[in-house]
């Protein structure tokens, strides 16, 4: 059996932009049989939507006065022939649930369309979404505050805790002594056998102001007592504090005579008097 191949009735073979055209005129045939199909279809369900329309309509109202839900002075179109009956109850008070249609048993009123039905679900899925994730929202804000307050609460009982107990331990182990007695007079011998002395605190900014100033100079016999790293700290602050009129840091001491804080210093050192002191007592090295 031969096969075939496209030629004309003389046995002359076609051109390829023949049987282009060809396709292309197939096509457009072809397109215009189904563009009038789908318009005839169209036309068609238009008419039934309409039909279908007046009949919903019909139902929807008789149903709705019976519920009770609309005024029984609203008239209500004529049914045709072709109508089917409506089924409602005859209790004459309304069964359904204004904001989902149902009924006590689940049902949705007749009168409303498969369309209409699936179109209220969405709705009501997505409003019950919208008030599960508010309502986890919410929760959610709740439990981080509450963690918030937990933490602040317990970072606070902490602190005073921790307080309270160094200030109990300052207590027991001062009482242990001569107090605040024994304390001056600790200060004072400090002061005393020392030509050059500071009281200071690690953190104080003045405080490193001042011995930054000092340790310009060579001294001998000089000595900076850190208050926050030795016991009995803060009653050693209140000592220099009756001493010198101020319970601030650093007390600077140069032969027992308190020249004052930090600035003090610094002043002191740029109008050269306090290089004069130091020789003064013969605090600087040779």
């Amino acid at each position: 059996m031969k096969a075939r191949s496209h030629a004309y009735s003389n046995g002359e073979p076609m051109s390829t932009a023949l049987i282009e055209s060809v396709l292309s005129r197939t096509k457009r045939f072809l397109f215009k049989i189904d563009h009038k199909r789908s318009k005839h279809m169209r036309a068609m369900r238009k008419i039934l939507r309409e039909k279908l329309a007046k009949k919903d309509e019909v139902k929807r109202l008789a149903s709705l006065k019976q519920d009770n839900l609309i005024p029984s002075t609203v008239p209500i179109p004529e049914r045709t022939a072709n109508d089917e009956e409506m089924q409602v109850g005859g209790s004459g008070t309304s069964e359904f649930n204004s904001r989902t249609l149902k009924n006590k048993d689940g049902q949705y009123p007749s009168w409303l369309s498969g369309r209409q039905r699936k179109h209220l679900q969405a709705k009501q899925a997505v409003q019950k979404r919208n008030e599960k994730q508010k309502k986890m929202k919410k929760n959610a804000g709740k439990v981080t505050k509450r963690k918030k307050t937990q933490t602040k609460n317990k970072a606070e009982a902490i602190y005073l805790s921790s307080t309270i107990f160094r200030q109990i331990f300052r207590r027991l182990t001062s009482a242990g002594g001569s107090g605040d007695t024994g304390i001056a007079d600790k200060v004072q011998q400090l002061i005393t056998g020392h030509k050059v002395i500071v009281f200071s605190k690690t953190t104080c900014p003045y405080c490193i102001k001042a011995k930054q100033i000092l340790s310009k100079y060579k001294l001998k016999d000089y000595k900076v007592i850190e208050l926050d790293e030795i016991d009995h700290g803060n009653e050693y602050q209140n000592v220099l504090g009756k001493l010198t009129n101020a319970r601030s840091v650093p007390r600077v001491f140069i032969a027992g005579e308190c020249i004052g804080g930090g600035d003090d210093t610094e002043r002191l050192d740029q109008n050269g008097d306090l290089e004069k002191r130091l020789k003064k007592v013969n605090a600087i090295e040779k």
